[in-house]
């Protein structure tokens, strides 16, 4: 029976970390493709930035937008256009950009988990999902001198059964990227439904300026009746 029970735990460790290494690699965005779950499947984040002739002005983050599908909503700076992306699986990746500046965007990535996944706790405590998000490396953490890449967790916190995370990516040749990521866990009657992760980002050069809309983005998160 500790045998099994073992066995159990150890599935259930790398199952977890599988699925949550996979939503979080959604916060990469300007790397060239997003590989959003282990698999064939990968989606390319430029074919949803919404293209406009004019410059928008600094957006505020106004707008509710509700997925119906999923039952969730969460505000939408002024002028941009939400678009979904449905993926194998069952799962659907929604993404929205500044007109003016597509570095600055947003995107929910919906992945369906197992029914006994019923909390965020079923992948780990937060220590260990902030780790995924992070660039992973073969020879432990990144750098910019030998894998071109790194990044560093500015803060983390809980919240409404969700975890938070924001946090710095640097990658050589690309510019500054700071990301503000909420991870959740869709429950129906009781059992796991999705995994949900809704990230804004900019460029670190526009923080300062932008920093109150990425939060107002991802703190308005909400579940909502369909």
């Amino acid at each position: 029976l500790q045998h099994l029970a073992t066995s159990k735990m150890r599935v259930s460790s790398a199952v977890g970390r599988r699925l949550v290494a996979a939503a979080a690699a959604a916060a990469f965005a300007k790397l060239p493709v997003l590989p959003l779950l282990a698999g064939p499947d990968q989606f390319n984040l430029s074919a949803l930035v919404v293209h406009a002739a004019y410059a928008a002005e600094k957006p505020t983050a106004a707008n509710e937008y509700v997925d119906q599908e999923y039952g969730v909503s969460f505000v939408v700076p002024s002028g941009w256009s939400p678009e979904e992306s449905e993926l194998s699986g069952g799962r659907k990746l929604l993404a929205a950009t500044d007109p003016a500046d597509t570095d600055f965007n947003l995107f929910v990535a919906f992945t369906p988990i197992r029914g006994d996944y019923t909390s965020l706790g079923s992948f780990g405590n937060i220590d260990f999902v902030g780790s995924t998000i992070l660039p992973q490396c073969p020879n432990g953490a990144c750098t910019l001198e030998t894998d071109g890449i790194r990044g560093k967790m500015i803060a983390q916190s809980t919240g409404r059964g969700a975890y938070i995370f924001d946090y710095l990516i640097e990658q050589t040749g690309q510019p500054s990227r700071r990301l503000r990521t909420l991870f959740s866990v869709q429950t129906v009657e009781g059992r796991g439904q999705n995994l949900i992760t809704l990230t804004a980002q900019c460029r670190q050069e526009r923080y300062d300026e932008l920093s109150t809309t990425l939060r107002e983005i991802v703190d308005s998160f909400r579940y909502v009746s369909t």
